[in-house]
C-alpha cells in the first residue's frame, strides 16, 4: 500500500492461462473425456473442440502412454493433467522457439482405460486377438486329456496316441530278479510280467540278469521273444545259439561297471594280503587283549598275474601297475599294444605270481581253468583273486589248497553255486568272501539301468545297438 489508497485487486481470470511455452494437443482434452469422462472446465482451446464422443480405445502403437496424475489442490480429488506436447530432439527438430526448447511436435501418449477384472485383468484393447485363419486362444483346462495335456495342466498318458485312441503297452518278462529302481523305471514305461505268467507269453522283450541267465527252455517258454536284455557283462549262462536259432537279440551291459569291478579286485588282493577281514574278526571277538595275530604279506614288489586282459582284466593291470606291482598277463592271444609280458598259460603266469587275478569270462571253454596244478605253480604263499566266475575255479582243488596250506589265501567273489555256496569256504579265516558284489555301486546300477532302457528303446525304435548274437 502506497498513499494510504488501497491497492485494487486484479479482475478473477475467467479461465486459466496455458503453461508457459508448452501447448495442448489439438483433440487431446476431448479424447480424455470421452475415455474419462472428465467435465468441460479446462480451457476454450479445449471447449471449443469438446463432442461427446464414446470410451476411446487407445491406439496400439509408439502412442500408447499413459497420462501423468497430479494434484491441483486439496479439493481437486487427483484430476488428470492433461498430456503435453513432446519435444523431438535432433536434427529433424523444426520450429524450436527462440530459447531453443521447444522442437518438432509429438503426439501425445493416451492414457489407458481401466483393466477389466472380470476379462482376465485386461480390457478389451488389450487382449489378446486370433488373425485371420488362426483358432481361438483358449485358458488351460485342469485335468484335460490328449496329445497337448502337458501345455494345459492336464495328463497325457503316454499309452495314447493320436485322436484320444487307447494303445496298449509293450508287454516286459522279467526272467530275473530286477532292483527297484529298473522295475520302477521299467514300469513307467511297460507291463511287466514275472516269468511263468500267462501273459509273458506275448512278451517280445525279456529283462534278465548275468546270473540267472536265459536258457533254451526260457526262451521256447516264449514264442513271440525278440530281444533279451541283461544286466551285466557275462552272457556265459544265456544261450546264444538257442538265441540265434530263434532270431532273439541279446544285449548286455559290458563297459558300464568295468572301472568298480577292477578297483573291488585291488580291494581284495589287499584284504587277502594283509588280512583286513580277519583282523575285524580279530578285534570284535576280544581276542586282541589276549593274543597277536599272525603277521601279513608285504605287497611291495610283488608279481601279479591277471588272467585275460579285456576290458577289467586291463583295467586291473593299470592298477596293480599304478601301485609297484610287477604286472603280466595271459589269454587266447598276445596283444601288441599291451604294456605287460604275455604268457601262454594260467600255468605258467601263476608260476611267475605271487597274486593271481582272475578276469575271464566264464562258460564251458574257461570251466575249471584253475585246478590243482594252477593252485600248486602259485605256491604256498601264494593268494588267488576271483572277480570272473566260480566255474572258472575247481572249488574242490581250491578248499583243499586252503585247508591244507597249498595257498596261502583267497579273496573271492563268485563261487560256483550262488547264493548258497559250499559251507567249508565259511570256516576259513585266510579266506575273503564277498557276496558277488564287486559291480554293485549306485554309480554303477544307475548306468545299468541307462543303458539297459537305451537298448530296449532303440530296439523298439529299429535303430542299431549292440547284439552279442553277432
Amino acid at each position: 500500500m502506497r498513499g494510504g489508497a488501497a491497492r485494487a485487486s486484479p479482475p478473477a481470470r475467467r479461465h486459466r492461462p496455458l503453461p508457459p511455452r508448452q501447448l495442448l494437443a489439438r483433440g487431446a482434452g476431448r479424447r480424455l473425456r470421452g475415455a474419462l469422462h472428465e467435465p468441460d472446465d479446462e480451457h476454450p482451446l479445449q471447449r471449443a473442440h469438446a463432442r461427446p464422443h464414446p470410451p476411446f480405445p487407445p491406439q496400439r502403437g509408439r502412442w500408447q502412454g499413459r497420462a501423468r496424475r497430479r494434484l491441483r489442490g486439496g479439493d481437486a480429488r487427483g484430476r488428470l493433467r492433461l498430456p503435453l506436447l513432446r519435444r523431438r530432439r535432433g536434427p529433424a527438430a523444426v520450429g524450436r522457439d527462440p530459447r531453443g526448447r521447444l522442437g518438432a511436435l509429438e503426439r501425445p501418449r493416451l492414457p489407458l482405460p481401466a483393466r477389466d477384472a472380470a476379462g482376465g485383468g485386461a480390457g478389451p484393447a488389450h487382449r489378446r486377438h486370433r488373425r485371420a485363419g488362426e483358432q481361438p486362444l483358449r485358458r488351460p483346462q485342469p485335468g484335460r486329456r490328449g496329445p497337448d495335456a502337458r501345455h494345459h495342466g492336464g495328463t497325457c498318458p503316454r499309452a495314447r496316441r493320436g485322436g484320444g485312441r487307447a494303445v496298449s503297452r509293450e508287454t516286459v518278462a522279467l526272467l530275473a530278479a530286477v532292483p527297484k529302481d529298473l522295475r520302477d523305471a521299467l514300469g513307467r514305461d511297460y507291463t511287466l510280467v514275472e516269468r511263468g505268467d500267462p501273459a509273458a507269453a506275448g512278451a517280445r522283450i525279456a529283462v534278465t540278469s548275468g546270473m540267472a541267465g536265459a536258457d533254451a527252455a526260457a526262451m521256447a517258454a516264449l514264442p513271440s521273444l525278440r530281444l533279451i536284455a541283461s544286466m551285466g557283462v557275462g552272457l556265459d549262462r544265456i544261450d546264444l545259439a538257442a538265441a540265434r536259432q530263434q532270431g532273439v537279440a541279446v544285449s548286455h551291459t559290458p563297459d558300464e561297471m568295468t572301472e568298480d569291478v577292477a578297483d573291488f579286485a585291488i580291494g581284495l588282493v589287499y584284504a587277502a594280503a594283509r588280512r583286513i577281514a580277519e583282523a575285524d574278526r580279530f578285534v570284535r571277538a576280544g581276542r586282541w587283549s589276549r593274543e597277536r595275530m599272525a603277521p601279513g604279506m608285504s605287497l611291495h614288489g610283488k608279481a601279479l598275474g591277471v588272467v585275460s586282459l579285456g576290458r577289467i582284466g586291463a583295467a586291473i593291470a593299470r592298477r596293480a601297475a599304478g601301485i609297484g606291482l610287477d604286472v603280466a598277463w595271459t589269454g587266447p592271444r598276445p596283444k601288441p599294444e599291451a604294456p605287460w609280458p604275455w604268457l601262454p598259460d594260467a600255468t605258467a603266469l601263476a608260476a611267475r605270481s605271487d597274486v593271481l587275478v582272475l578276469a575271464c569270462p566264464g562258460g564251458e571253454e574257461t570251466r575249471h581253468l584253475v585246478d590243482a596244478a594252477v593252485l600248486a605253480a602259485l605256491g604256498p604263499r601264494g593268494l588267488l583273486v576271483n572277480i570272473a566266475r566260480g566255474s572258472v575255479v575247481d572249488e574242490a582243488a581250491l578248499l583243499a589248497a586252503l585247508e591244507g596250506g597249498g595257498i596261502a589265501g583267497a579273496g573271492l567273489d563268485v563261487f560256483a553255486t550262488e547264493p548258497a555256496l559250499d559251507a567249508r569256504f565259511l570256516a576259513l579265516e585266510n579266506a575273503v568272501l564277498a557276496p558277488h558284489y564287486a559291480s554293485i555301486t549306485e554309480e554303477t546300477r544307475g548306468a545299468i539301468v541307462a543303458r539297459l532302457l537305451r537298448d530296449i528303446a532303440a530296439f523298439r525304435a529299429g535303430e542299431p545297438f549292440f547284439d552279442a548274437t553277432r
